[in-house]
């Protein structure tokens, strides 16, 4: 049985990913994790509980195994894998971009809370990246999945500083030996991602037309990932303006991650009955 903290909530994407075989309804781990600090900045902002149940909800996705319809590959010694593509019967890719951003955001959240929840599911996550890191070198320069898909400029770069910004806040040598190790990679002939082409509603939300992909028209679909990627430049925004537009536009994107969250259900206790715990707000 769920006990009375485990509410499970997931954002879903509700469009066909081909290249890894996805069909919707399929999940991220980076969408859940870069959503977490958002919604504690939201909620230190209006005082407003639902920021803070939906961060909790969030939080506890990660410890749902993708074979139960979570986000995360679980092993009993080397760690957990948080999978920017998640689904059972995907290829499991392992994308190291998304990975790293789970973990900065999961090390964000955890100093604005102290919720060991999220220190636990950081150190879990840490685990696996230093088990795993070898996988995505590619003779100096990175792998975009393990999978080895062929990686694009902006991707490797986003690799080497996530890499050092673990680096700082674990002390762990490998990851600035790897950062190290691609940041000498002659990048002048690598192929450079296309814009996307993003678009804002009249919130200030975005949505995304991604046209034709992989044969499949997909159009225009909200992606989660992006959302949190506008919400965080609106925070930062108001941050350095204080001006009430840009934390209107900062709540808005943030509300849609709370009103797009949805509720699923697990057969099994999943988190440790010590991690039970209030998000406790730093002062």
């Amino acid at each position: 049985m769920q006990g009375k903290d485990e509410k499970f909530l997931l954002l879903p994407y509700n469009f066909p990913w081909k290249i890894y075989e996805l069909e919707p309804p399929w999940y991220s781990a980076m969408a859940q994790g870069k959503a977490l600090p958002l919604l504690i900045y939201a909620y230190q902002l209006t005082g407003s509980e639902k920021y803070k149940e939906t961060a909790n909800g969030i939080l506890n996705s990660f410890f749902i195994d993708v074979t139960q319809g979570g986000i995360t590959y679980k092993t009993s010694n080397s760690g957990w894998w948080y999978e920017l593509y998640a689904k059972n019967d995907s290829k499991k890719p392992k994308v190291l971009n998304g990975m790293l951003w789970t973990l900065v955001a999961l090390d964000e959240y955890y100093r604005s809370t102290n919720d060991s929840k999220a220190k636990f599911l950081f150190d879990q996550g840490i685990t696996s990246l230093k088990k795993n890191l070898h996988l995505f070198d590619a003779d100096g320069f990175s792998y975009y999945d393990i999978l080895k898909t062929q990686n694009k400029f902006e991707y490797h770069v986003i690799h080497i500083d996530l890499l050092n910004k673990l680096y700082n806040v674990t002390g762990e040598d490998l990851f600035k030996s790897y950062a190290d190790k691609w940041s000498s990679h002659n990048l002048t002939q690598v192929v450079r991602q296309a814009p996307a082409n993003i678009h804002l509603d009249s919130n200030f939300v975005p949505f995304v037309d991604y046209g034709i992909i992989s044969g499949i028209n997909i159009g225009i679909q909200r992606n989660p990932v992006t959302v949190d990627h506008i919400a965080n430049d609106y925070y930062g925004k108001f941050l350095l303006h204080k001006d009430n537009f840009s934390k209107r536009a900062f709540l808005n994107n943030v509300d849609w991650l709370v009103d797009n969250a949805i509720e699923i259900r697990v057969n099994n206790s999943v988190i440790p009955s010590n991690m039970y715990q209030n998000l406790d707000q730093k002062s």
